[in-house]
């Protein structure tokens, strides 16, 4: 396979492809090879980019490619007058813009998956000329069967399939453990009990009763990962996209809704602010029990062809709220849509987080349990972390803030732990540590 039959700016693209969407690069290094480049400079960036995944089995950011690519000039003892043009031409690729991904990577798909075709035939083309003169070809039929499980192997897209090296994996994994890899709840005392929040790839559910604060944790949830420089996708079925955002301008301002509306043009700059630390957030509303996975699946395919834009959580408000792809009983149909969440998280490797429903004899229990999830039980086998919303009346009653406590229902990668005391802030719309 090679050269590439591209223009110098495609495959400049190419390579800023492999920076933007570094599951793909992953997934599609066999055509990531610096001699299918015919720019020299592009050539050198490749290689550099190989050598850090093989040496951390990570793509570099953004922000710390065109540093790895100096870096490795100067290694190499490269004249001063090189590591400039390195340099410069990590920083083109780093400022290419995202909008063009998809069909960059459409097109490289399409290359090699031809490229594949062809290369396999001939092999089998030689290999049925070499068995008829040896005297036959019964015997090869094995030989034929395993060139064309590696060709269906080389064009599939392995969008679904994640495969890891146990002794390469060592260092980052050990070094993820301690944190690099989890992303915020939001909620500072909930993320230390979690070891660091929740992980990329797992499936989150507060649960709680009628009006317990379900869709508060979730705006708090996605004020703390603003706030923490992340990407937010926020999928609601039960009230409008711009609620939501009404509800993150509260928890971001600590304003009740009429002290905003009293200095308007303060509050507008104080939120503007927070482009500064450029996290983003987008916030996409379906009509009340029409989602299924499938459209959000789509709505993250768009997004990622056409804004460039790949979320480092998903939120969803909420999945009780969803309707299943297949026209199954409600019980069934409840497991369908855990179990597609959770397929999500998996595929485009980052972190969901929903609520549930608790049954009714949730209301004023002490803990509210796993085995009061309402609809079907069978939910708490499949997400990865459970933390329900406790709270008795006496708590609901109390005076300036009603208290409630976060209960661990279930944490796959840890054992339960101890209470935490929460208070509502209702005129903000947000649940606070208690204190």
């Amino acid at each position: 396979i090679g050269p590439y039959p591209f223009s110098p700016e495609f495959q400049e693209r190419a390579v800023a492809l492999a920076l933007h969407d570094r599951g793909f690069y992953a997934r599609s290094r066999r055509f990531y090879r610096p001699e299918y480049f015919e720019a020299p400079h592009l050539a050198d960036l490749v290689c550099v980019l190989g050598s850090f995944y093989d040496k951390h089995r990570a793509v570099p950011s953004l922000e710390m490619f065109p540093d790895v690519v100096t870096d490795a000039a100067t290694t190499r003892g490269s004249r001063p007058v090189v590591v400039t043009a390195w340099r410069a031409a990590a920083e083109r690729v780093t400022a290419a813009p995202a909008t063009d991904d998809g069909y960059v990577r459409e097109k490289m798909l399409d290359w090699v998956r031809s490229q594949t075709m062809a290369s396999t035939a001939m092999r089998i083309s030689e290999m049925y000329d070499m068995a008829r003169r040896n005297g036959g070809v019964n015997g090869h039929h094995v030989e034929f069967l395993k060139i064309m499980e590696d060709a269906v192997a080389a064009c599939a897209d392995g969008a679904g399939a994640t495969w890891l090296d146990y002794f390469d994996d060592l260092v980052p994994r050990v070094f993820a453990d301690s944190n690099a890899l989890r992303t915020t709840t939001g909620y500072p005392t909930l993320d230390a009990a979690l070891e660091g929040g929740i992980d990329r790839g797992e499936l989150f559910q507060f649960l709680g009763g009628w009006s317990k604060g379900k869709t508060s944790l979730l705006v708090g949830m996605a004020r703390g990962c603003l706030l923490h420089r992340l990407r937010v996708l926020v999928v609601t079925n039960e009230v409008s996209p711009r609620r939501w955002a009404s509800r993150i301008d509260r928890a971001i301002l600590g304003k009740t809704r009429a002290e905003i509306l009293a200095d308007p043009k303060r509050s507008i700059r104080q939120i503007a602010r927070l482009r500064q630390v450029k996290g983003r957030l987008l916030i996409h509303g379906y009509p009340s029990g029409t989602a299924t996975c499938d459209d959000i699946e789509a709505l993250l395919v768009r997004l990622r062809d056409e804004e460039g834009f790949l979320p480092d959580r998903l939120i969803v408000d909420y999945a009780d709220e969803m309707a299943p792809v297949r026209n199954v009983d409600h019980r069934l149909g409840q497991l369908e849509i855990y179990s597609g969440l959770r397929a999500i998280a998996q595929r485009w490797d980052i972190a969901v987080a929903t609520a549930g429903q608790a049954d009714a004899s949730a209301d004023g229990a002490t803990v509210v349990k796993g085995k009061m999830q309402a609809e079907a039980k069978g939910k708490n086998a499949i997400v990865d972390i459970c933390v329900s919303i406790s709270q008795t009346p006496e708590e609901e009653a109390k005076t300036p803030r009603p208290e409630c406590r976060l209960c661990c229902v279930k944490f796959r990668e840890g054992g339960k732990f101890p209470p935490l005391p929460y208070e509502f802030d209702v005129s903000r719309g947000v649940i606070l540590p208690a204190g």
